[in-house]
């Protein structure tokens, strides 16, 4: 049986958060990116000249992105 690794990574961006799935072994022996999840986070600015983001919306985002992506390496066959 060949052995099957899934590895999920998280991007902070300024406008959004992603989630890459990516997996190896199951057909290839080289990384493949199977899915891409993504959620916007919203901007703020207290003053001028500055930019910030809510860090409660931020986590809220990259929890709802990560769960996706682990739903898709759980429930597809990698």
């Amino acid at each position: 049986m060949t052995e099957k690794y899934a590895l999920i990574a998280l991007d902070v961006g300024t406008h959004a958060v992603r989630a890459c799935v990516f997996s190896y072994g199951a057909e290839s022996s080289e990384w493949t990116m199977n899915a891409v999840f993504s959620g916007d986070i919203s901007l703020y600015s207290p003053k001028p000249r500055y930019i910030e983001q809510h860090p409660a919306e931020l986590l809220q985002a990259l929890k709802k992105v990560y769960g996706l992506a682990l739903d898709f390496v759980v429930t597809s066959d990698l």
